[in-house]
């Protein structure tokens, strides 16, 4: 099992955009560390899906404070750091985390690979 991480700030609409299907599911505990957004995002989330837990930071702390924030609430074996402009789905998320489970023994880092700028998806690389 996995928890995800959304760090948000002004950002319900393109987390709207690229993973609703994602946390629709309420397949995995998810935190979306809301970075003192003004748009209103974190109820924004907080009523599309009820399952996920907004934390509302009072102040925008940045990227990787506010992910710490998340990563400290994290009772899972895994974490992902989900940016909220990267779509995901849960093929996506599963394939991730059944890769993870067949090498946890090799490596403590997994993440999704890209490559070039087109950005398009080419797999888990495993570098030894």
């Amino acid at each position: 099992m996995l928890t995800i991480i959304i760090v948000s700030y002004n950002s319900a609409q393109t987390v709207l955009r690229c993973q609703s299907e994602l946390l629709a599911s309420a397949r995995y505990p998810v935190i979306v560390v809301d970075n003192a957004s003004s748009d209103g995002s974190a109820d924004v989330l907080e009523k599309r899906f009820p399952d996920i837990r907004v934390m509302r930071m009072p102040q925008n702390l940045g990227y990787g404070r506010a992910a710490n924030r998340g990563l400290a609430e994290v009772k899972t074996p895994y974490a992902f750091l989900l940016n909220p402009d990267l779509e995901a789905t849960v093929v996506d998320v599963q394939a991730m985390l059944d890769f993870a489970d067949r090498h946890a023994d090799e490596a403590s880092l997994f993440a999704p690979a890209v490559v070039g700028k087109d950005y398009q998806q080419c797999g888990a690389i495993n570098r030894e």
